[in-house]
């Protein structure tokens, strides 16, 4: 199986899992989002930024460690490596984690006063440290799967705490008020680092010598700074609209941002799975190399750039069915944070070849560069346009990351894109807009979203008829699993492949 089948297939499961998820769940996120005070609300919200926070500066830049390394140990049969580093590398994620989160809970009042006006109880958030801890360690372990590539229990995983979480917070929430939503939150992510521990622990049993944590740590150091700065594009952002505007205008943006997590784990999913298939290709020839780019960027834009379009599009109606009129503002938000998505997926393709191909510091500055820019611009777009502010700052960080990482590249490959997708995706994202609009206008209720969804997605691929290559074609047919479904997809394909 090509590189490209393989990452496709492993991004299909991590997003798969995830969509699946999804659609189960958002009927009782939307049940929170309806029936929870903002001040309760924001607490999830809180809990997303402290766990990232802590799992960034207790990951010492470990997990980017694994997956730059660990696929070409285990490639080249070196297993008992493989298996050291891995055991080191974690113990030291988990005690680290540990001692964090204490600190935390020791300043839950701080915390109270900063991000939340003091509108909870304190008790509150200390009863979320076992939720940071616990999710925290379940992100370093869910890292190391990647790094194994054990996307199939990864993504199962996955499903498993997302379609758990917020229906058990419902659950208990019902009957013994927003503490016991804080317990379900605990609860989950407990189950998923136990989980993860079980499906990790045949690759650290095999018999190595351990490395010593100091020089795990010196290996990692460049992607330890890259994960702070990754800070000031990533969960900072709740605490930085929490700390200043107010629960309402944090609950406002969670919405937003609830919404466009699918988009985003799209986009991540497919990076996941990416990045290791370049590590086991790190010594390979320049024009394989670039090859493997140019096919990346030629999928990246014909599948995700009219998705991210037409969802911006309509992301006011979006927000109108999930939530009502509670939170008017969030259709603004999620419609930039979708174009903001987009940039980030294409400067993360750029960032994947840096964090392989590239020197190690190089990825520290890259990601150094974006995080200052995104934190600074974050805070004073916040202060000046509310929380409407973060995206802009982001899509500005994040194309600063993508002309840099290009800057970087410039002696492993020449970044190039083909012309050819990049018109069909404009095209079709232009043709997949008007569609929304039309709908948006002609069906004033919740029928414009489902409407939208078919015709775009029918004119796109309409536009698409005679622009793919046999290539891409024959890839698409490789993957469909069943054979009924293939023979349906030759009949929709071939028609439409293109001689250029």
């Amino acid at each position: 199986m090509s590189r490209a089948e393989r990452a496709v297939k492993d991004a299909a499961k991590l997003y798969g899992a995830q969509l699946g998820a999804g659609a189960f769940a958002v009927i009782f996120r939307a049940w929170l989002i309806r029936n929870l005070p903002s001040a309760e609300l924001s607490l999830w919200p809180v809990c997303i930024s402290l766990a990232a926070l802590v799992q960034a500066f207790a990951g010492f830049g470990i997990s980017d460690l694994f997956v730059r390394l660990v696929p070409s140990l285990l490639k080249d049969n070196k297993c008992e490596e493989a298996a050291a580093l891995l055991r080191t590398g974690l113990a030291m994620n988990m005690v680290a984690t540990l001692l964090l989160t204490g600190l935390l809970v020791i300043a839950a009042e701080e915390v109270t006063s900063l991000l939340l006006d003091n509108e909870v109880d304190p008790h509150l958030v200390r009863m979320l440290g076992a939720a940071v801890l616990f999710t925290a360690m379940y992100k370093h372990l869910e890292r190391a799967l990647f790094a194994v590539q054990e996307f199939g229990k990864a993504a199962a995983i996955r499903l498993l705490s997302q379609v758990c979480r917020p229906s058990l917070a419902v659950v208990l929430y019902v009957l013994i008020g927003i503490e016991g939503a804080i317990i379900a939150l605990s609860a989950v992510a407990f189950v998923a680092t136990a989980a993860s521990i079980i499906c990790l622990w045949p690759y650290m049993l095999v018999w190595g010598y351990p490395h010593r944590p100091r020089h795990v740590v010196a290996r990692a150091l460049p992607f330890y700074g890259a994960s702070l700065a990754n800070l000031g594009t990533g969960s900072l952002d709740y605490l930085i609209v929490g700390a200043l505007t107010t629960p309402t205008g944090l609950a406002a943006y969670y919405t937003a941002r609830t919404l466009a997590d699918y988009l985003r784990l799209l986009n991540t999913s497919v990076m996941e799975a990416i990045t290791p298939k370049l590590a086991e290709y790190r010594d390979a020839a320049k024009m394989t190399i670039e090859g493997g780019f140019i096919r990346c960027s030629r999928y990246l834009f014909l599948g995700l750039l009219p998705l991210h379009v037409g969802l911006a599009v309509t992301a006011g109606p979006i927000v109108a069915l999930y939530v009502g009129d509670r939170y008017p503002a969030a259709g603004a938000i999620l419609s930039l944070i979708c174009l903001a998505l987009f940039v980030e997926s294409l400067a993360g393709l750029y960032r994947a070849h840096v964090k392989v191909f590239a020197n190690r510091w190089h990825l520290t500055a890259l990601d150094g560069t974006s995080g200052v820019i995104g934190l600074g611009l974050s805070a004073v777009f916040v202060l000046w346009l509310g929380a409407v502010g973060v995206p802009l700052a982001q899509t500005i960080a994040y194309v600063a990351q993508g002309t840099l990482a290009i800057m970087l590249l410039r002696r492993v490959l020449t970044v190039r894109h083909d012309a050819q997708a990049i018109r069909v995706a404009g095209l079709g994202s232009g043709l997949v807009a008007g569609v929304g609009v039309v709908c948006i206008v002609a069906i004033p209720n919740a029928w414009s979203i489902p409407a939208a969804i078919v015709l775009g997605t029918g004119v796109y691929f309409a536009a698409l008829v005679g622009k793919l290559r046999q290539e891409d074609t024959d890839l698409l047919l490789r993957l469909v699993p069943f054979r009924c479904v293939k023979g349906i997809a030759a009949l929709l394909c071939h028609p439409a492949v293109g001689s250029s």
